[in-house]
């Protein structure tokens, strides 16, 4: 079984030229719907992951530092990290 694991919410993380961009989203979308692929998944019910599963991965004050500098404007984060205006909340679903 694969699970597919999708909302539109994900084309509001808007990188600019960074690969992970919304039309990489779209053209994966569409070949996936032009090939019947879409068809075999299996698309659960899911939303913005909790701070205790969030912690397994990812230290909360991270996750802090990162709201903090979306809310201060954004910009890349790091070397390939781009930050924007609700960047944190899609990061989480």
């Amino acid at each position: 079984m694969t699970l597919l694991y999708y909302t539109p919410r994900f084309l509001d993380h808007d990188t600019g030229e960074h690969p992970e961009r919304p039309q990489r989203l779209t053209a994966i979308a569409r070949q996936l719907e032009r090939t019947g692929l879409d068809q075999c998944c299996e698309r659960p019910q899911w939303g913005p992951v909790s701070d205790e599963r969030l912690a397994r991965v990812h230290s909360l004050a991270y996750a802090s530092e990162l709201l903090a500098f979306e809310q201060s404007g954004g910009g890349r984060a790091e070397v390939d990290t781009v930050v924007r205006a609700g960047s944190v909340e899609i990061a989480r679903l």
